[in-house]
């Protein structure tokens, strides 16, 4: 683990800045393009980020435990990236560039993907349905629990 730590603190920094990013571009977007945010909805997210990097700067320092300070830091990344990603659905909608329908279709087709059968599977199953619509909206809890784990 030490060898990796600088190659691993570099990939953190890069991280924090592509964060960063896509906050400089929603609030670009918020002071050019009309938004308006909800500034009370970033309070938890940046407040639970602050804490994990502030509890990852304490094991990695003064506990020198650098996997549990890994943890918590790529928690708060993904926490952070969560809180500003949201929000940049909607700039890139106000965009309205042309869909890229055909172009996936395409890629799934190449992958030997057919949506159209798995549709027709969940129809015909409706418990199956059930089962994957609630795998599908523990998506944060299972990226945050891999992070963790």
């Amino acid at each position: 683990m030490n060898s990796l730590a600088p190659a691993l603190r570099r990939l953190d920094g890069i991280i924090w800045a592509l964060i960063a990013a896509v906050a400089v571009i929603e609030l670009t977007a918020l002071a050019f393009g009309g938004f308006t945010l909800v500034w009370r909805s970033y309070a938890a997210p940046a407040g639970a980020s602050l804490l994990l990097v502030l509890a990852a700067r304490y094991y990695a320092h003064s506990r020198n435990d650098p996997k549990l300070a890994f943890a918590l830091a790529s928690t708060a990344q993904l926490m952070a990236f969560a809180a500003v990603g949201a929000p940049l659905s909607y700039v890139a909608a106000a965009v309205a560039l042309p869909l890229q329908d055909a172009a996936f279709d395409a890629m799934d087709h190449a992958l030997g993907f057919n949506w159209r059968a798995l549709l027709a599977v969940m129809q015909h199953w409706p418990a199956l349905h059930a089962v994957m619509r609630v795998i599908y909206l523990s998506l944060t809890l299972q990226m945050t629990a891999v992070v963790l784990l």
